[in-house]
């Protein structure tokens, strides 16, 4: 896959994950007079009749500014759509440079985020990614600014919060699988 398709697809999943058809995202993306993208000119984007530069970009991370999606991403510079997507991906591979405690929290973190989107919640965390790579900062910082929402509803979590949900979830999971080794 060339950079021109990876750009396509890119833009194709920052659709799908806003949940909105074409002519829909077209009418957020705003121009340099501040008038809507035409649903013509985005059409060439995602058939790569028109390539997608700096400028989309700019449309897109300024139409969802609360998002975080990346420049890099849209770009198609590299795979993570948003900060949180770029932080995950950056401290899993440094797991084990953290305390076991930090460690267990990065995992809890990823599991509570798929289990709630395999239940069609969004979880959606707003801790921009550190720029000096302080994985201790986010490690501490990750729970601030968590929005959970479905169905046109949503609901701010504390620590505490998320500390007992965790907790109920573990504990869930012990008991249905030591039931299964029965």
């Amino acid at each position: 896959m060339d950079i021109k398709d990876i750009k396509i697809a890119h833009l194709k999943a920052i659709m799908k994950n806003e949940g909105l058809s074409g002519n829909k995202f077209a009418k957020k993306l705003k121009t340099k007079t501040g008038e809507p993208l035409k649903p013509s000119n985005l059409s060439n984007y995602l058939t790569g009749k028109k390539e997608v530069l700096e400028t989309l970009a700019s449309q897109i991370i300024d139409a969802f500014p609360d998002r975080h999606y990346r420049r890099a991403y849209i770009l198609g510079l590299d795979e993570y759509m948003t900060d949180a997507d770029y932080a995950n991906a950056s401290w899993a591979k440094s797991l084990d440079t953290l305390k076991e405690g930090q460690r267990e929290s990065v995992i809890m973190k990823n599991a509570l985020f798929s289990l709630a989107e395999l239940s069609g919640f969004k979880i959606e965390q707003n801790v921009p990614c550190p720029q000096d790579g302080d994985i201790e900062h986010f490690v501490r910082n990750f729970h601030a600014g968590i929005t959970v929402s479905r169905d046109g509803k949503q609901v701010s979590l504390s620590l505490t919060d998320l500390s007992a949900l965790e907790k109920k979830l573990c504990d869930w999971l012990e008991f249905e699988l030591l039931h299964m080794m029965k």
